[in-house]
C-alpha cells in the first residue's frame, strides 16, 4: 500500500532564500568595512592618530598594510623619530654656552668705560701670554677694583676663546661633512669698537654654526623640534646697545696689522693713529719702555722716532 505524496512545507525554500538575503547582507557589511577603511587611510595620517600640527614634524611617515575581509588597504602611519644621540645633544649645549658666554662678555664690556679704557693693543695687561700675565700681575698690587675687573674680563676672553677653539674643533671633527665657519674671535688688544664688531660677528657664525648641526641632525632622522629657539643671542640688540653706548663699530674684519704684508699699502695715518693711541696709554700711566715694545713689533717703528 502505497504512501500518498507528502505536500512541502515551504520550509526549504524559506531557508535557502534567508540564506542568500544573510549572504547579500555579509557582503554589505564587509563592503561597508572596507570603503570606510578606505576613507579612514586617505584622511591626514596626524589627525588620524590624535597628533597636533606642531609635533608633526617629530615623526616619519611609514607604510601600514592591512587586510580588511580580504581586501588589501594601505595608509600612511607616524612613526616618532629616535632622540637625538648624546654626541649632537652635547654639540648642541656646547655651541650655546659659547656663545652666551660670549655676549655676556660682551654686555659687560658695553656697560663699562673701565673695561673700554683698558681695550687697546698699547696696554701691556691686555696682551696673552707672559707679557699681559706679568703686567696683570704686577698692576694687581695696586688693589684697584678697576684692574682687577678688566683682569677678569680679559681671563674670560682668553678662556672663552681656548675653550670655543677646542669646541669646534671636535665638531668638526664630528662632522667631517659639514663646512663649519671659523668665527674671528675678539681679542683684549682690539680697541673696543673692534671687540664688538669682532664679537658679533662671531655670534652670527656661531648662530649659522647652530643652523648646520640642527639641519644635520634633521636630515639624519632624529627629532630636533625641541632644540629649535635654543639660540637665544640677539645680535641686533647688542648692536644697539653699542651704539647707544658711544662705541662706534666697525666692518669686524680683520685688518692689517702694522708691519706685516699688506700694511704699507694702507693709508699713512694708521702708523699715525697707532702711535697717537700708543702715547695716549703711556699718558695713562702705562709703563713707557713696554708700549714703546709693542708699537715697535707692531710698526717696525720706534715710538718716539
Amino acid at each position: 500500500m502505497g504512501y500518498p505524496p507528502v505536500k512541502s512545507s515551504g520550509y526549504g525554500k524559506q531557508n535557502a532564500y534567508s540564506g542568500l538575503v544573510s549572504a547579500a547582507y555579509t557582503r554589505k557589511l564587509q563592503q561597508e568595512d572596507v570603503d570606510k577603511a578606505r576613507t579612514e587611510s586617505q584622511r591626514d595620517p596626524f589627525e588620524r592618530y590624535g597628533i597636533p600640527p606642531e609635533e608633526a614634524e617629530d615623526y616619519n611617515l611609514e607604510n601600514l598594510h592591512e587586510s580588511v575581509h580580504g581586501i588589501p588597504i594601505t595608509s600612511r602611519e607616524p612613526k616618532l623619530k629616535p632622540e637625538v644621540p648624546n654626541n649632537i645633544l652635547l654639540d648642541f649645549k656646547g655651541s650655546r654656552s659659547k656663545s652666551a658666554s660670549l655676549s655676556n662678555q660682551l654686555t659687560k664690556l658695553i656697560h663699562s668705560k673701565n673695561i673700554q679704557n683698558n681695550l687697546n693693543p698699547f696696554n701691556p695687561m691686555a696682551h696673552r701670554g707672559l707679557i699681559g700675565d706679568l703686567s696683570a700681575k704686577v698692576a694687581s698690587l695696586a688693589n684697584s677694583k678697576d684692574i682687577a675687573e678688566f683682569t677678569e674680563f680679559k681671563a674670560n676672553t682668553d678662556r672663552d676663546f681656548q675653550e670655543y677653539r677646542k669646541y669646534i674643533t671636535g665638531v668638526n671633527a664630528g662632522f667631517p661633512e659639514i663646512q663649519f665657519l671659523q668665527p674671528i674671535y675678539p681679542q683684549t688688544t682690539d680697541p673696543p669698537s673692534k671687540y664688538v664688531s669682532t664679537a658679533l660677528g662671531a655670534l652670527e657664525d656661531m648662530k649659522r654654526n647652530d643652523e648646520l648641526i640642527m639641519q644635520t641632525a634633521s636630515q639624519a632622522g632624529y627629532r630636533t623640534r625641541g632644540f629649535k629657539g635654543g639660540f637665544t643671542v640677539d645680535t641686533n640688540a647688542l648692536r644697539n646697545e653699542a651704539l647707544e653706548s658711544g662705541i662706534e663699530l666697525g666692518s669686524g674684519s680683520s685688518s692689517p696689522i702694522p708691519g706685516s704684508p699688506g700694511y704699507s699699502n694702507q693709508n699713512s695715518l694708521n702708523i699715525d693713529q697707532e702711535r697717537q693711541m700708543a702715547l695716549g696709554h703711556i699718558e695713562k700711566g702705562a709703563n713707557a719702555k713696554k708700549v714703546a715694545a709693542i708699537f715697535r713689533q707692531r710698526t717696525g717703528q720706534e715710538l718716539n722716532g
